[in-house]
């Protein structure tokens, strides 16, 4: 695969591969996408506790559904999803 790379980040992907940080441009790239992986997976998981923090919020303010009501709740999502 080729690919164009615009002046300033040749230069820069150059200059580490120069400085030794990285054996070449390909072993550069691969860190910079495990980079940006990592960074998705770490909102991803600020987001999930951001949603539990959300939740225990509720609950210590007494906003719960019963049983019955969360299973009936669920059941029409459900039925929501398989219908459209």
């Amino acid at each position: 695969m080729a690919i164009a790379l615009n002046p300033e980040t040749e230069r820069r992907l150059q200059d580490e591969v120069v400085k030794g940080h990285y054996p070449g441009p390909s072993e550069l790239i691969d860190h910079a996408l495990e980079l940006v992986a990592a960074e998705r997976d770490l909102e991803r998981r600020q987001h999930i506790a951001a949603r539990i923090e959300e939740s225990v919020q509720q609950a210590d303010r007494g906003e719960t559904y019963s049983m019955e009501e969360a299973q009936k709740i669920l059941a029409e999502r459900r039925a929501a999803r398989m219908a459209g």
